[in-house]
C-alpha cells in the first residue's frame, strides 16, 4: 500500500505489521513535528541574534500539523478496524463509548487496551466487506 494511501486514505485493510510500522512513523513524525513547531515559535533573528516569537507562523503551522496528525491516525486506525471487520459494528462502538463515559477514570486505560488490541489481534481471515486481506496476512 502506498504511503499516501496508508496515512491519508480510509479505504482498505492493513495487517498488524503495517499497523505497527505506521504507528512508529506517526510517533516519530509527532516528536520531530513538535520540535519543528517549537523551533518556529522561538526562532532566532539572524541579524540581531535575539530570540523572537513568531506567533502567526506558530499557529498556522500548528493547525496544519494537528490536522495532518489527526487525519493520519484516523486513517491508520480505520484501516486496522477494517481488517478486524469491526468498523461497522456500531453496537460495540456505542457500548464502548457509553461505558467510557460512565467511568471517566478508566477512559485512558480503555484507550490503551483498544490500542493494544488493534496491534495484536489477528485480522479477519479471507475477504470481508472492506476488501481482500492485506498482503502478508
Amino acid at each position: 500500500m502506498p504511503m499516501t494511501s496508508l496515512f491519508f486514505g480510509f479505504e482498505g485493510r492493513i495487517n498488524r505489521r503495517s499497523f505497527w510500522l505506521a504507528v512508529s512513523g506517526l510517533v516519530t513524525f509527532t516528536i520531530f513535528g513538535l520540535l519543528a513547531v517549537v523551533l518556529v515559535l522561538f526562532g532566532i533573528d539572524r541579524a540581531s541574534g535575539q530570540t523572537r516569537v513568531n506567533v502567526p507562523a506558530f499557529f498556522g503551522l500548528m493547525i496544519a500539523y494537528a490536522v495532518t496528525v489527526c487525519w493520519s491516525w484516523g486513517a491508520v486506525i480505520v484501516k486496522r478496524l477494517h481488517d478486524l471487520d469491526e468498523a461497522e459494528q456500531s453496537g460495540y462502538r456505542e457500548e464502548w463509548q457509553e461505558s467510557s463515559l460512565r467511568t471517566g477514570d478508566v477512559y485512558e486505560t480503555r484507550n490503551f487496551a483498544m490500542f493494544l488490541a488493534l496491534g495484536f489481534a489477528p485480522g479477519a481471515p479471507g475477504p470481508n466487506s472492506h476488501g481482500p486481506p492485506p498482503p502478508g496476512g
